[in-house]
C-alpha cells in the first residue's frame, strides 16, 4: 500500500513540478498552498481543506487565537473609560 501512495505522489510530482519545499496533501496528492495567519505559515489544501502543521505551530496558532480573543473581551482602559463617558 505505501509503494501505491509513493507513486502516486511520485506522479503528482513529476505533474505539477513542484518544488523540494513544497508539501502535498496525504488525502488529494496535490500541492498545498502557504498560508500566512500571525507569524506562523500554514500549508492548506485548496481542494479538500485539509491543513498541514509543522512542529509547535499549530500551538503558536492557538496561542495567537486566545490571544485575539482576549483582546475582543477586554478592550483598552482608554477605550472603556470613553465609552462610559457618553
Amino acid at each position: 500500500m505505501f509503494e501505491f501512495l509513493k507513486k502516486k505522489e511520485e506522479k503528482a510530482n513529476e505533474e505539477t513540478k513542484i518544488s523540494e519545499f513544497d508539501i502535498i496533501c496525504p488525502k488529494c496528492m496535490l500541492t498545498m498552498e502557504k498560508k500566512l495567519h500571525g507569524d506562523i505559515i500554514l500549508d492548506v489544501c485548496n481542494s479538500c481543506g485539509g491543513t498541514w502543521f509543522d512542529k509547535n505551530e499549530i500551538e503558536k496558532l492557538f496561542l495567537i487565537m486566545k490571544n485575539e480573543e482576549e483582546d475582543k473581551t477586554n478592550p483598552p482602559k482608554k477605550v472603556l473609560a470613553q465609552s462610559k463617558k457618553k
